[in-house]
């Protein structure tokens, strides 16, 4: 495992349509993950029972020393509890609108033409008039 450094970064190319991870020998859990097109920066780690991949930038708009630092701050919160992935799903449900809500519902369901029709017309919020 070498450490991950700029010089290291522009040096590796990787093989054609190959996909491959390589771990910072002096961070545990961060590395990067690199594939034909992209190179990008990551943390693996296992957070309540299950393990996790939390993808930080990529290289070279991310320089090395700057993922590692967040990286290390990204660490430190998951050893304190925190689960990043789920305080950012729950971050994103909590900012839903009822119209976002229903446009995802009306998406991921095969409704009939008539039941959609009915779902959109019983739950669309239309504007009354001012008062």
């Amino acid at each position: 495992m070498p450490r991950l450094t700029k010089s290291f970064m522009e040096k590796y190319i990787p093989a054609d349509n190959k996909r491959l991870i390589i771990r910072d020998s002096e961070l545990a859990g961060f590395g990067v993950r690199i594939n034909s097109k992209t190179k990008s920066w990551i943390i693996e780690k296992r957070i309540v029972g299950v393990n996790r991949r939390i993808t930080i930038g990529t290289y070279p708009l991310m320089s090395a020393d700057e993922a590692r630092r967040q990286a290390r701050a990204i660490l430190c919160d998951i050893s304190s509890g925190v689960d990043p992935i789920a305080q950012k799903e729950n971050e994103r449900i909590a900012n839903l609108t009822l119209a976002q809500v229903l446009d995802e519902f009306l998406q991921c369901r095969n409704l009939k033409p008539q039941t959609r029709f009915m779902v959109e017309e019983r739950l669309r919020i239309i504007p009354g008039p001012a008062r």
